[in-house]
C-alpha cells in the first residue's frame, strides 16, 4: 500500500522525519495512491489504483468528494468500450462485441482475424442501418424461383413468396423511406435449343410496390412465343 493520510507535510518535524514524509507523498503520487482498500482523506481529482481486484482498477474522485469513479468513465469511455478494454480473455472480448462463441474462425496468425458474419446476432441491425444509410443499394437478392422459392444470397429481404407461376412477391427485412426507389433486374432461365433464350424479369402491375415489398413477374420463350413462368435465376436490387 502506497498512500498518506495527507499530501502536506506538517511543520516542526526533524529533518529526518520531513524527508520521510515527502518521499512517502511521492511514492502515493507515482503509484496512485494504490491499496485494497480506498484513501482515508480523499478529495476532488484524487487517482487511486484500486489493487482488490487483478488486475488492479484506475478510480478518480467524483467533483461532489462522495465516490469514486471508473477512471475510464470518467474520461468518457462507453460500457461496451471499457468492457472490451478490460477483457482479458477471448470469450470475453467476444461477449463485449456482442459476438457468437463461434463467430471467431480458425486462425494461424494473431494478425488474421476473421469473423463468420452468420454468426453475427445482430445483422438485422446492420441490414436495418445500410436500409437507413445513403448508401444507393438498399437491398438485394438472388433466388430460385423453381419449385420451392429459396433465396441463395440477399441483403435485407426477408422472404419470397410464390404467387404462381413465373409470379413473386420480394418481402424487405427494413422499410424504404418511400416507394420511390428504381429496381434492377437480372436473371436466366434452362430450357432446349433457341427456347431457353430471352428470359424476363419485371415488375408487376397487379400490386402496387410498398415501402416493404415489390411484385416480380417472370418468364420466357415458349413454344416461340413468350410466356409467364418460373426462372431458375432471378435476380434484383433496390437502389435509392
Amino acid at each position: 500500500m502506497s498512500q498518506v493520510d495527507s499530501f502536506a507535510a506538517n511543520g516542526g518535524l526533524s529533518g529526518l522525519a520531513t524527508r520521510q514524509a515527502f518521499n512517502a507523498i511521492l511514492d502515493a503520487l507515482a503509484t496512485c495512491s494504490s491499496g485494497s482498500t480506498a484513501p482515508s482523506n480523499p478529495f476532488p481529482g484524487m487517482f487511486w489504483r484500486d489493487t482488490a481486484t487483478s488486475p488492479s482498477v484506475l478510480k478518480i474522485r467524483d467533483d461532489a468528494n462522495t465516490s469514486w469513479v471508473d477512471a475510464l468513465s470518467a474520461f468518457g469511455g462507453t460500457t461496451p468500450g471499457i468492457a472490451l478494454f478490460k477483457a482479458t480473455t477471448k470469450a470475453a472480448q467476444r461477449t463485449a462485441l456482442e459476438l457468437k462463441s463461434g463467430a471467431q474462425t480458425a486462425v494461424t496468425d494473431n494478425d488474421d482475424m476473421a469473423v463468420d458474419p452468420e454468426n453475427l446476432p445482430k445483422r438485422k441491425n446492420v441490414e436495418a442501418a445500410i436500409a437507413a444509410a445513403p448508401n444507393p443499394v438498399k437491398a438485394w437478392v438472388n433466388f430460385n424461383g423453381t419449385g420451392t422459392v429459396a433465396i441463395r444470397d440477399a441483403l435485407n429481404v426477408s422472404s419470397i413468396t410464390d404467387n404462381g407461376s413465373g409470379d413473386y412477391t420480394v418481402n424487405l427485412s427494413s422499410a424504404q423511406a418511400d416507394t420511390n426507389y428504381a429496381v434492377l433486374f437480372g436473371g436466366s432461365r434452362a430450357g432446349n435449343g433457341s427456347d431457353s433464350a430471352a428470359p424476363f424479369v419485371f415488375e408487376s402491375y397487379q400490386s402496387a410496390r410498398t415501402t416493404t415489398a415489390i411484385r416480380v413477374r417472370t418468364g420466357g420463350m415458349n413454344a416461340g412465343a413468350f410466356a409467364f413462368g418460373d426462372n431458375e435465376i432471378v435476380e434484383l436490387a433496390i437502389v435509392h
